[in-house]
C-alpha cells in the first residue's frame, strides 16, 4: 500500500480550549488542581498521534487482502498481532489485562482518535479500513497512557519544587515511558514545532519593524510637506504686503530678500 505525505495539524484533530478543560478537570481530580499547565496538554496530545501513526504504519505489515470486498482490515487480531510480535511497544502490555471490549473509552482522550484514524485511512490508501473494535481497542491504550504520562509528570515537577508542567517534562517522560525510535521521533516533531513558532515570531518582529519604518517615513514626509507650506505661506504674505505698500521691518527683508 502507497504512503502519502498528509500530515495533520493539532487543530485538526483537536479543540485546544475541550482538551485544557479535560486535562484540568483530571488535575482537579487527583487534588493537583494548583500546577499550571504550560504547553504540557498540547506536547502530550501530539506525542499520543505519532505513536498512533506508529501503531498503524506497524500494523500495515500483518494485513493480508480481503477476497470478498477487498479492502485492507485492521481489526483487533491484527492489533493484537503486532503488539505480540514487536517489543516496540511493550509500555502496553502492562495494560491489556483491564481491556473491556464493553466500555468506550473515546470521552476521556485529550483529541479525536476517530478524526486521526480516519486521515491515517486516506494516507495509507483508500481501500484501508480500522475497524471500530480495533479504534477502541487502540483508544483504550492511548487513555490509560496519557494518565500515565500525566502522573508521572506530576511526580517530576513535584520533586523539582515546581509547579509548572511543560514541553521538558513530557519529553523526560517520553524518555521514561516509552521506546527509544519513538522517543526520538516525539522530541524531533516538538523540537521542530518550537522552531516554527520562533521563525514566526520573527517574521512577526520584522514585519513590525518594517511597518514602523514605513510610518517614520510618512511622518517625515509631513513634516518636510507642512514646513514647506509654512514657509510658503509667509512669502505669500510678504508679497501681499509690498502690493498693498506696507512698510516692512528688518525681519521680513531679509524673508524677501531670501524669497528673491
Amino acid at each position: 500500500m502507497d504512503k502519502v505525505n498528509n500530515s495533520l495539524k493539532l487543530t485538526d484533530y483537536c479543540s485546544i480550549t475541550q482538551m485544557k478543560r479535560k486535562f484540568k478537570s483530571y488535575l482537579e481530580e487527583i487534588n493537583y488542581k494548583e500546577f499550571k499547565l504550560n504547553n504540557f496538554p498540547n506536547c502530550l496530545v501530539i506525542s499520543l498521534v505519532i505513536l498512533v501513526e506508529e501503531c498503524i504504519a506497524d500494523c500495515l505489515k500483518y494485513l493480508t487482502k480481503n477476497e470478498i470486498n477487498g479492502l485492507y482490515v485492521i481489526n483487533q487480531q491484527v492489533l493484537r498481532l503486532m503488539l505480540n510480535e514487536t517489543n516496540k511497544y511493550d509500555f502496553f502490555m502492562k495494560y491489556s489485562k483491564k481491556y473491556s471490549s464493553s466500555i468506550r473509552y473515546n470521552d476521556n482522550l485529550y483529541f479525536n482518535l476517530s478524526k486521526v484514524l480516519t486521515g491515517l485511512e486516506s494516507k495509507f490508501g483508500e481501500k484501508l479500513m480500522i475497524d471500530y473494535e480495533a479504534r477502541n481497542m487502540l483508544c483504550y491504550y492511548l487513555v490509560s497512557l496519557q494518565y500515565d504520562f500525566t502522573n508521572l509528570a506530576i511526580s517530576i515537577v513535584k520533586y523539582s519544587n515546581r509547579k509548572t508542567l511543560n514541553k521538558t517534562v513530557l519529553l523526560n517522560c517520553s524518555l521514561f515511558l516509552l521506546d527509544t525510535g519513538i522517543n526520538s521521533k516525539i522530541k524531533l516533531k516538538l523540537d521542530s514545532l518550537d522552531k516554527e513558532e520562533k521563525d514566526d515570531d520573527e517574521n512577526d518582529e520584522n514585519d513590525e519593524i518594517d511597518e514602523n519604518d514605513e510610518n517614520d517615513e510618512e511622518e517625515t514626509e509631513l513634516t518636510e510637506e507642512n514646513n514647506d507650506n509654512t514657509e510658503n505661506y509667509k512669502n505669500l504674505k510678504i508679497e501681499k504686503e509690498l502690493e498693498k505698500g506696507e512698510i516692512l521691518d528688518n525681519k521680513k527683508s531679509k524673508q524677501l530678500k531670501k524669497v528673491k
